[in-house]
């Protein structure tokens, strides 16, 4: 038998079989562990946001849904445009009504309150962030990139297809994280 065939015959045993390649499910496998960790951080997040999204709904009661009252004196314009998307998203729902005032001074003491919310949410989800155990997926990883490219040349009969594309992944770090469930936007920065 030629050492093509017995290539050939390998390829179709490949393919016969009911499960996917070795390349194939751990790629899938990482994705799934990377999705777990992203749905637990999620989960802790919206957590941790219960009270900075009472704060906007508080705020955006106050000036009665015109985010223009708090331009150019009161709030950055950067932050006030995040404040504006970040409310249509989460619709936040009052537990009681807030009265709507026309008085600068209140809205400026409710912004100063969504603000330090907002600060302290970034304090907590820094310190949760630090403390996410990543050994599992960075594990996965780190074998990701030792075997995936001998497992697809091993499938494909081709060292040179199975490098076409491939990109080793760095350990994944708060950072990574943060990409996907980003820290809230303070004027104070804190």
């Amino acid at each position: 038998m030629s050492h093509e065939g017995s290539r050939q015959e390998f390829l179709e045993l490949l393919a016969s079989q009911d499960e996917a390649p070795a390349f194939v499910r751990r790629t899938e496998d990482l994705e799934m562990t990377r999705q777990a960790v992203l749905a637990a951080c999620q989960s802790a997040r919206e957590r941790l946001l219960e009270m900075p999204k009472l704060r906007l709904g508080q705020l955006h009661a106050h000036i009665q849904g015109d985010w223009s009252a708090l331009e150019n004196w009161l709030v950055p314009p950067d932050v006030l445009a995040q404040l504006r998307a970040l409310y249509d998203v989460w619709q936040p729902q009052l537990r009681a009504p807030v009265m709507p005032t026309s008085s600068p001074d209140r809205w400026k003491q409710a912004y100063a309150e969504l603000d330090q919310s907002f600060a302290r949410f970034n304090r907590r989800w820094h310190e949760f962030l630090s403390e996410v155990d990543l050994g599992e997926i960075n594990r996965l990883r780190e074998n990701y990139n030792k075997w995936y490219v001998i497992e697809k040349a091993c499938a494909l009969g081709s060292d040179r297809l199975a490098a076409i594309g491939f990109r080793e992944l760095d350990p994944m770090d708060a950072a990574e994280i943060l990409r996907d469930l980003p820290y809230l936007p303070t004027a104070s920065h804190d």
